[in-house]
Order: structure tokens, then C-alpha cells, then sequence
């Protein structure tokens, strides 16, 4: 997790990111140093070491596509877009905790047994009560993809569906101004994407080849995306999923579509 841990270090002391390298191998200070800056960024209080680990193994994962990816090169950040990389590494530890936040709230601190019992069930947060913005470093290591994600002109980060300002400082002015300048698509309405284009962009985040629809029948709304996404990464980054629902909700129509799609299968 030495990825992890050079590029929080790095960022927490306001080091300029846009020129850090990262080299395989190189090794930067002790366990305990280690240790502390994670349990400060996972924003868990008094976090598990499964929780700890969770958090990192998916931001390890995430850092390293993006130390993959071309137009994240230091050449390029460094002249074209000055502050992308640490906007970036901002936006992957909010992702990070959003995917290694347990849906159950366990309390180590009560003492009774059946008072315990409850709170081990009772849910830390709704995934529909909670925005989900995504960014993803694709698999053809030249372009990204952002979904459920707004941003102002200004560089607050915004609530598509509720206008809530998330982050009052998500990035500069000068950087969201650039972004825009170079196409990226910061206020889009991702409502009116039709399925075609879902489609499109869950295959470039998945790494399929050629977008297609595995079961026309199969109505993929914004909110199924998203979650075939979340399950997908945590997958990749081997966090253990469980989806809960009511009989007939859609949980194993959504899987079947999910695996459909991502083994260039029809009827799956």
C-alpha cells in the first residue's frame, strides 16, 4: 500500500502533485507513520483493520490507473491542467470512503449484548439517501469517465439531483475553468443519457471491447449503473459485496445483467 500512502502523504502536505511520480518499489517511512495518515483519511472513527484495508485496497487500485493514464502524465497536467492530479487524489479518497464504508454500523463502545445485536444491523447509510459521483480511469488508459458528477464554474462540487453544494473547494477556479476548456463535461445531466450511452460508458469503465445490450428488456436507469459499477470495483479491488433488498426488487436481474455485459453474453 506504499501507493496509497506516498500520495496521502503528498497531499496532506500540499506537495505539488503534478510532477510526483510514483516508482514501484520505493519505499517511504515506517508502519506506525503508515498506519496514522490511513486511519486519518478513511473517515471512519475508530475504524476496523477490514475497514482500513478496504479503503486502501480501493484507492491503491484507483491511483494506480491513474498513474496508467496518458493524459495524466506529468507532461501534460503540468502545462495544460497545474492542480488536476491533486483534485484528483482528492476526488479518489471521497470515492474510496464511499466504497469502503460498510452498510452496517457496528458501535464497539456498547456494552450490552442485545443493544449491541441491534446496532450491528442497523444500517450506517442508504445508498438512495447518499450522492454517489464517480470518477473512473478507463481500461483503454487514454480517457475518463465521470458519472453522477457536477461541477460549477467556480469549482464546488454540487448535488446533481438536490443542487447540495458536496465541496465548497472540490477544486480552483482556474482548474474547472481548464477542464471545461478541454472538453470534460462537468455539468452534464446524466437523466437524459439513453441506454445506448449507458451502455457505452459502463463498457468503457468495465474494459469491453465492443458496448452492447445483453437483454433489451432490461430497463438500466441511472441508479442501476451506478450500482453495477460499485459492484463491479469492489470486486476488482476485492471488497466483499452483499446486496440487500425486498423479494422482487431486481437484485439478481441486475447481477445477471451486470455479468451479461461484462462477458459479451445475450441471455446470460
Amino acid at each position: 500500500f506504499q501507493r496509497a500512502s506516498q500520495y496521502l502523504s503528498r497531499f496532506a502536505s500540499g506537495a505539488n502533485l503534478d510532477t510526483f511520480v510514483f516508482r514501484v518499489g520505493h519505499v517511504e517511512g515506517d508502519f506506525q507513520s503508515f498506519l496514522r495518515i490511513l486511519i486519518e483519511n478513511c473517515g471512519v472513527t475508530d475504524p476496523s483493520w477490514a475497514e482500513i484495508q478496504r479503503f486502501t485496497s480501493f484507492l491503491s487500485s484507483q491511483l494506480r490507473d491513474c498513474d496508467r493514464n496518458d493524459f495524466l502524465k506529468p507532461e501534460v497536467v503540468r502545462e495544460d491542467l497545474p492542480g488536476f492530479k491533486a483534485f484528483v487524489v482528492k476526488f479518489m479518497i471521497r470515492m474510496s470512503r464511499d466504497f469502503a464504508t460498510p452498510s452496517l454500523d457496528v458501535n464497539r463502545s456498547v456494552q450490552r449484548e442485545d443493544t449491541h445485536i441491534l446496532k450491528q444491523h442497523q444500517l450506517r447509510r442508504r445508498w438512495e439517501h447518499s450522492p454517489h459521483p464517480y470518477m473512473f480511469f478507463n481500461e483503454d488508459r487514454h480517457s475518463v469517465t465521470f458519472i453522477g458528477l457536477k461541477v460549477t464554474r467556480d469549482g464546488r462540487l454540487q448535488d446533481p439531483q438536490t443542487g447540495e453544494i458536496l465541496d465548497a473547494n472540490l477544486m480552483s477556479e482556474r482548474l474547472s475553468q481548464g477542464l471545461y476548456a478541454q472538453g470534460f463535461r462537468l455539468q452534464e445531466n446524466y437523466d437524459e443519457w439513453d441506454k445506448g450511452r449507458k451502455i457505452q460508458e459502463l463498457c468503457r469503465v468495465m474494459g469491453v471491447d465492443a458496448a452492447f445490450d445483453p437483454d433489451e428488456s432490461y430497463e438500466l436507469t441511472m441508479d442501476n449503473m451506478k450500482k453495477i459499477l460499485a459492484i463491479q470495483m469492489r470486486f476488482r479491488c476485492g471488497i466483499p459485496v452483499v446486496i440487500m433488498g425486498e423479494t422482487g426488487c431486481g437484485k439478481t436481474r441486475l447481477i445477471k445483467y451486470m455479468c451479461a455485459l461484462q462477458s459479451n453474453l445475450t441471455g446470460a
